[in-house]
């Protein structure tokens, strides 16, 4: 055992350096070089900015940095011997504490970090040292120069003062003023002159700092009064909610009845369901019923309301609904509620909200329910043509038709394309929906109109590739265009050799080709009046869209409701709306 500790020792020195020991600098090594344990367990105090050389074994394998799975391994443990006893004695062990993280994503993660710290430091350094920059005078301990070379003692000193990159102010590298009196005086005055230039150059700089600093404290006094008025903005906006809170808790401790309590949610304003189906709520605005509802006239709504679906109107006593059974929304609210939803592009979520709906689902509900039986009135609107007979059409020929000359004129007819979403799980339809005449994804109908503007007739929806003379061939073969003999179709020259769709071969008067060098003066004036009167049309599809879903790109989650948007809106354009052209009373 003695002999392996014996080898176990370190070879003694051979040879004795003679040379002179000289002091070396210390050089440091970064942090982040070091295993992140040992940083966590010396320098988590703050305090602290070194490690120590070398740690006890013991206590390396405690932290887990000495083994298979730590950083360190045993050719990094330093023996120390006991020499002074006559026995070499292993005395202890320690690991030394060398350089092992070499990543250069983190170091370069670390630098950066440390970057902007140091950064952030050395502005708040700069301007603490600004703030407390003071006019300095330093005395150095030098000895004044002899009568021999005073010259150039002199100008050094003026050089080093000229060339001082200082900005704090004048600094006099002389013991006191007496030495500085003591010097010749072409030297003295030459070393004022510097101190007196010195002086000038600091007080422009102090001028310039007192200038950022003033503008410093307006921005300051600026924020500060925002910041007050925001604070006493919000204190109002609190003493008013407090104030609500009050008035609500007091209104509940009289048990004021329901009449009262409802008369305050109108008055309150804003779009709740109290507000929305009252008929004194915010819908007397003729605007707002409009926007919501596409009536004018509320009232005027309800009473279609009422007559059309054969429901009751019931003002409602809540803001919101509750559960249970039939405690939900009446009949009259819930059709209200699909009319918000055709004319507005909202979501569920906030139609919910408006009418005191939690559930989404509920609402998606209540407008599968009505928006086919909608879509069903509105057809039952428009859908004249099958009423219509020839003393029907004489008495509702508008009069400028026969000043002109166009007589016996039984409808007008147009296509619609609706822009759409693509849809894209399925490539035929995504073909399909291809529209040559808006050149992006569409559905097409055709409308036929009277010439005093009201729809008489429509098709159904077709994806966007479907030609209007598809369509009509479509439509007609139904038996759905039956017009009188000898009755004219106003059309455009899309709508050309189209008169085998009708089943009385009703012909398509449209503007006419060119076919020579130039339209005659016949061509000419039938033109214009074939085109002049066929501005009804038009404009009975400008009330078509004033549906606000059908304004605008279509989405691929309304497609369900397509065509009884487009039946609701037909039968609106008839019922909202009077003669385009005047009709002959005689």
């Amino acid at each position: 055992g003695l002999s392996k500790q014996r080898n176990d020792r370190p070879p003694k020195k051979t040879t004795r350096s003679t040379a002179s020991c000289t002091k070396k600098e210390d050089v440091f090594v970064a942090l982040w070089h070091f295993d992140k344990v040992l940083l966590q367990q010396y320098l988590s105090s703050g305090n602290d900015t070194s490690l120590p050389k070398m740690i006890d074994k013991k206590m390396a394998i405690a932290h887990g940095i000495l083994g298979a799975d730590g950083c360190y391994s045993n050719a990094d443990i330093h023996k120390q011997w006991n020499d002074k006893k006559k026995i070499p004695i292993l005395e202890s062990e320690h690991v030394v504490l060398v350089p092992t993280f070499y990543s250069v994503t983190e170091a370069f993660n670390d630098i950066a970090k440390a970057t902007v710290s140091f950064e952030d430091f050395q502005l708040v350094r700069n301007a603490e040292t600004k703030l407390q920059a003071r006019p300095s005078i330093r005395s150095s301990t030098i000895s004044l120069c002899s009568s021999q070379d005073c010259n150039g003692q002199s100008n050094s000193l003026i050089s080093n003062l000229s060339n001082s990159k200082k900005r704090k102010g004048p600094t006099l590298n002389m013991d006191s003023v007496r030495s500085i009196q003591s010097l010749p005086k072409r030297q003295c005055t030459e070393y004022l002159n510097t101190l007196h230039s010195s002086v000038d150059e600091y007080k422009k700089w102090a001028s310039t700092e007192i200038n950022r600093l003033n503008e410093k404290a307006d921005q300051l006094d600026l924020y500060e009064r925002l910041l007050g008025e925001a604070q006493v903005k919000n204190k109002q906006i609190e003493l008013e909610r407090d104030a609500a809170c009050k008035e609500l808790k007091e209104s509940n401790d009289c048990k004021f009845d329901e009449d009262d309590i409802l008369e305050k949610l109108k008055r309150m304003g804003g779009l709740n369901r109290i507000s929305l189906v009252s008929k004194n709520g915010v819908c007397t605005d003729p605007n707002i019923s409009r926007q919501l509802y596409g009536f004018r006239d509320f009232e005027f709504c309800i009473d279609f309301l009422e007559t059309v679906f054969e429901i009751k109107y019931e003002e409602p006593i809540q803001s919101t609904i509750s559960a249970g059974y039939n405690k939900g929304l009446t009949d009259i609210e819930q059709c209200l509620l699909t009319l918000v939803y055709t004319n507005t592009r909202w979501g569920y979520d906030i139609l919910g909200l408006m009418f005191g709906v939690a559930s989404v689902s509920t609402v998606g509900e209540y407008i599968i329910k009505w928006m086919p039986l909608l879509g069903e009135r509105g057809d039952m609107m428009s859908s004249l043509l099958m009423f219509m007979d020839e003393d029907s059409y004489e008495t509702l020929e508008p009069k400028s038709y026969k000043e002109v000359g166009l007589r016996k004129v039984g409808a007008l007819v147009d296509g619609k394309d609706f822009l759409t979403e693509t849809a894209r799980v399925d490539r035929v339809i995504n073909c399909a929906q291809a529209s040559n005449k808006m050149h992006a994804s569409a559905f097409r109908i055709l409308t036929w109109s009277l010439a005093c503007g009201a729809v008489m007739e429509r098709t159904a929806a077709f994806l966007g590739r479907a030609s209007e003379k598809g369509l009509m061939n479509t439509w007609g073969s139904l038996g759905r265009l039956l017009f009188p003999l000898l009755y004219l179709i106003l059309g455009d020259k899309g709508f050309d050799n189209t008169a085998g769709c009708y089943t009385n071969y009703n012909t398509t008067l449209h503007p006419s080709f060119l076919t020579n060098a130039q339209f005659s003066k016949e061509q000419v004036n039938h033109n214009i009046h074939v085109c002049q009167k066929r501005y009804s049309c038009e404009v009975v599809y400008s009330r078509v869209t004033g549906v606000g879903k059908l304004s605008g790109v279509f989405r691929k989650e309304w497609f369900p409701h397509f065509e009884s948007l487009v039946g609701w809106a037909h039968g609106r354009a008839n019922l909202c709306y009077g003669y385009l052209q005047e009709v002959d009373k005689d």
